[in-house]
């Protein structure tokens, strides 16, 4: 005797259906929704970007050299070259520059 595998009739095949067509409407939309958020975040990055960007043209409109010192003085520990002035001018509030040499963190604090 071989046994086989009753399938659903009837009514409870209908309803089967009716639950797997509703499980793959809620994943469409599930999937919808992540996708917007995905790209609203995307672009609040990129906003982001773009301001820190715009504020390291005006914090560094050129690359300052240390200016000429006469033979035998001692060099200045440290010439920044972030114009404070310039972003006092963009934000009042503005306190320092955060940066790392060899990674991505170059920010005003």
């Amino acid at each position: 005797m071989v046994a086989t595998k009753r399938k659903p009739s009837g009514k409870r095949a209908a309803r089967w259906h009716v639950f797997i067509r509703f499980l793959m409407i809620c994943c469409v939309i599930g999937l919808v929704v992540s996708g917007y958020f995905l790209v609203q975040q995307t672009r609040e990055y990129e906003k982001g970007n773009s301001a820190y960007a715009d504020l390291k043209q005006v914090a560094r409109p050129a690359e300052m050299k240390p200016p000429a010192l006469p033979e035998g003085s001692d060099p200045p520990a440290f010439v920044s070259p972030i114009d404070f002035d310039a972003l006092l001018a963009v934000n009042g509030d503005t306190v320092g520059w955060l940066y790392s040499e060899g990674t991505v963190i170059d920010y005003p604090i």
